[in-house]
């Protein structure tokens, strides 16, 4: 499914244009109102409106997770990123959607929490500036990936 953005406060004319030209009749909203207003909600022209959101964008992150995880029925991968700074977390969406794994956040050198999913494969998004190695080694899963290049421009040709 594709990822559009907007304003918090208003819907962006470009996003309101494609809701329009894709003809979407359902949108999953991420994030709580802070992220995307009741505002923006209401002036959606389309069916079905569902919300994910959290208390903050971490835990937004697990709420979408468990989402993707019961969708896709794959619950041993995961995709980590720093979310301190989105353009990891949206340059890696292909990855993710190819590996059918959600995309959690972390802060880049503070775990934050990956809650109590059974993860036999991490796929971390970024070089050790985005996810420290401190980071990196205290996961343990069986399988564990970096994808990085010298910066956010060559990583996200991965």
């Amino acid at each position: 499914m594709p990822i559009l953005i907007t304003k918090p406060e208003q819907l962006v004319g470009f996003t309101k244009d494609s809701l329009k030209e894709w003809s979407i009749k359902n949108v999953t909203i991420g994030g709580s109102y802070n992220s995307v207003s009741k505002n923006v909600e209401n002036s959606l022209a389309v069916s079905n409106i569902k919300r994910i959101g959290g208390t903050d964008k971490y835990k937004t992150a697990e709420l979408v997770g468990t989402e993707v995880r019961q969708f896709t029925g794959k619950t041993s991968g995961m995709i980590l990123v720093n979310g301190t700074d989105f353009p990891d977390g949206i340059t890696i969406n292909s990855i993710a959607s190819k590996l059918k794994s959600p995309i959690m956040l972390t802060k880049p050198d503070i775990l934050t929490k990956i809650s109590d999913w059974s993860i036999k494969d991490i796929t971390i998004g970024g070089g050790y500036n985005s996810v420290s190695k401190s980071i990196e080694d205290k996961l343990k899963p069986q399988n564990k990936e970096r994808v990085a290049g010298k910066d956010r421009y060559e990583t996200d040709i991965y």
